[in-house]
């Protein structure tokens, strides 16, 4: 009805105007509307309908992102845990760290959840970006304490064992991802910041 009415008043403004100045222009009306699904679905939609704009972009962009990363966080665990058990051979060398990553990366989207922060382009690569950093640590720290579980007497002294010996590598290790990811809070693309504070 508000297209019809829109038309109606327009069209007989312009009509109006084209006999004043004696001239012929091909007039196309249009509007806002607010429901363009339900119009354009409706049966006997009085013309045709284009969408167009900021937020219909916005609209497109952050389905497309959810789809992505709908797509893009099974497929990157599903490959890590293949990695995972070329490397490691055992359920428990892929359960172990890729739990713990999948674990972490749930936190980190529930954080931003939490936070209001959007997804974008960026941040939508954030998930298998993690799971491929995370994975690495905790590979680390199962293949060392299946070393020196070897050699220790009780599960508590092995874990002792593994702190010592694993303490000062994963803290550097650590400590260069950070100071990598945080380099991205200094640049003046919110995107590129926003991966770098997640």
């Amino acid at each position: 009805k508000e297209l019809d009415l829109l038309k109606e008043v327009c069209g007989a403004a312009a009509e109006q105007t084209m006999q004043e100045y004696n001239i012929e222009l091909k007039v196309l009306i249009g509007t806002m509307i607010e429901l363009p699904r339900a119009v354009l679905e409706a049966e006997g939609a009085p013309g045709s309908f284009h969408l167009a704009g900021r937020p219909h972009m916005k609209a497109v962009a952050h389905a497309t992102m959810v789809s992505d990363l709908q797509r893009l966080l099974p497929l990157s665990a599903l490959v890590m845990a293949l990695v995972l058990w070329v490397v490691t051979g055992s359920l428990r060398g892929v359960f172990i760290p890729l739990g713990t990553v999948l674990l972490a990366t749930l936190w980190t989207f529930g954080v931003m959840a939490f936070a209001g922060v959007q997804l974008n382009l960026l941040t939508v690569v954030l998930g298998p970006v993690l799971i491929a950093v995370g994975a690495v640590y905790g590979v680390h720290i199962l293949a060392h304490y299946e070393s020196v579980a070897e050699r220790a007497r009780d599960p508590r002294e092995a874990a002792a064992l593994l702190s010592r010996a694993t303490r000062a590598p994963v803290l550097m290790a650590g400590t260069s991802t950070v100071v990598g990811f945080g380099a991205l809070l200094l640049t003046s693309v919110p995107a590129a910041r926003e991966l770098g504070a997640f």
